[in-house]
């Protein structure tokens, strides 16, 4: 009987194990190698960040930089700085805002906190705790906060990353965000996932 049992108990463990389904794991490599616990790099990346809003306006910058620390041996990293350069000619703004601050009016743009950057697929990453503080001279000053997703063109090997979401303005409705970005050092960070 005991024999019985223990057979019985051996098929049913076989048959879960077989039935569970795999979980994946991924984590950051640098030149397709997975990177190790205290391994962690700061990644640039640059280009255009466009954040637009059916009642505010859009500001458009053409040059934009944040950078990524990712985390060795993990699936998380942190956005350490974000910040657009010349303002007043390579930032547009326009709409309500352009309207009642002047079409060069964007100051200041100051990122507050990191927010974590997790991988979620062999491409994909998600953007989460984002607070943007935007000043528009003395004319105006509004706070972005919500979370973004990221797609890499190539898990493998980064050369370039589509920033997309929602931010929200506290008061002044919602700001759809799109940004293309290029990585540098280009295709030197990748994912791993499998």
């Amino acid at each position: 009987m005991l024999k019985k049992m223990t057979l019985l108990a051996m098929a049913v463990g076989a048959i879960a194990a077989f039935a569970a389904p795999s979980v994946a794991s991924a984590d950051w490599t640098h030149n397709t190698v997975p990177l190790g616990p205290g391994q962690n790099p700061h990644v640039l990346l640059e280009g255009t960040t466009e954040f637009n809003s059916e009642t505010l306006g859009g500001v458009s910058c053409h040059e934009s930089t944040a950078t990524l620390q990712a985390t060795g041996g993990t699936t998380t990293g942190h956005v350490k700085s974000f910040s657009a350069h010349n303002l007043g000619t390579q930032c547009t703004v326009s709409g309500f805002i352009a309207a009642i601050c002047g079409e060069n009016s964007l100051t200041n743009i100051t990122l507050t906190g990191e927010p974590k950057v997790t991988i979620t697929s062999a491409k994909d990453l998600e953007v989460e705790g984002i607070v943007l503080h935007n000043s528009f001279g003395e004319c105006l000053s509004i706070t972005l906060s919500g979370d973004l997703s990221a797609e890499v063109d190539n898990g493998e090997s980064i050369s370039n990353a589509t920033l997309e979401g929602t931010l929200d303005t506290g008061g002044f409705g919602e700001v759809e965000v799109d940004g293309d970005l290029t990585v540098t050092p280009e295709g030197t960070y990748g994912i791993n996932f499998e």
